[in-house]
């Protein structure tokens, strides 16, 4: 089984969905867990997010600062793709499958979205 990791804030508008979105996720998709950690904004706000985004998988973050950090989340990953794509490296640091986890998470959430919520146990 694959576990991915996801960090959002201790607030019950960014835990819950997500938990409740993982477990739905892991009915669709059982050979995927996603197992969800939260911090309050305070300590995303002092803590760079540039370091946390390299031990998870996933992130939901709600907080106005957030612009000022977004772009450089990408930087890396974006300018390895156009290294390959020019020709300059052969290889790439991630992989597709990368990309259809993330695909699969959306598809997920969509899902729960449109099934209703689904109760989380306590």
């Amino acid at each position: 089984m694959t576990t991915l990791r996801g960090m959002t804030w201790n607030h019950t508008r960014g835990y819950l969905p997500m938990v409740a979105t993982a477990q739905r996720f892991t009915e669709i998709h059982p050979d995927i867990e996603i197992v969800w950690e939260k911090r309050s904004l305070k300590a995303f706000e002092e803590f760079p997010v540039e370091k946390l985004a390299a031990d998870y998988d996933l992130m939901v973050i709600d907080h106005p600062f957030s612009g000022s950090w977004y772009p450089h989340a990408f930087i890396s990953t974006m300018a390895d793709v156009m290294r390959f794509a020019d020709g300059e490296t052969t290889t790439l640091p991630t992989h597709v499958e990368d990309a259809f986890k993330t695909m699969a998470t959306v598809e997920a959430t969509y899902l729960s979205s449109t099934s209703g919520a689904t109760p989380i146990p306590t």
